[in-house]
C-alpha cells in the first residue's frame, strides 16, 4: 500500500477499496479552513472490478488522488459518461421521492 505525503490540514485514513466500490474520508484538523469538517466520497458501484490490494491513494496539498488498479485491461470511458453511483446520489433520489 502506497501513501505519499501527509497533508498538514487534514487526516486521511486509508480508503476502503472493495472489488466494486470505494470509500474515502477526509477529516479536517483542529485549525485552518478545514477545521472540524468531514468529507466523504462513497462510490457504491464502479463500472468493473478493481484489485483492492493494488489500489492506493496519494495526498497532495490541495487534492487527493485515487489510483484504482483495474482487473481487466478495458476502458471505463463509456460507463463513466453518465457518472458514478455515489451515496450522495442515492440520498438525493430518496429526497425527491418524498
Amino acid at each position: 500500500m502506497k501513501f505519499i505525503k501527509v497533508p498538514e490540514n487534514a487526516t486521511i485514513p486509508q480508503p476502503e477499496f472493495t472489488d466494486r466500490s470505494l470509500l474515502l474520508r477526509v477529516e479536517g484538523k483542529a485549525k485552518g479552513a478545514l477545521k472540524g469538517k468531514l468529507f466523504i466520497l462513497k462510490v457504491r458501484q464502479l463500472p468493473f472490478d478493481i484489485n483492492p490490494d493494488k489500489s492506493y491513494f496519494k495526498a497532495e496539498e490541495d487534492r487527493v488522488l485515487l489510483f484504482l488498479s483495474k482487473t481487466q485491461d478495458k476502458s471505463w470511458y463509456p460507463e463513466l459518461e453518465s457518472g458514478l453511483e455515489t451515496a450522495e446520489d442515492e440520498e438525493e433520489e430518496e429526497e425527491e421521492k418524498s
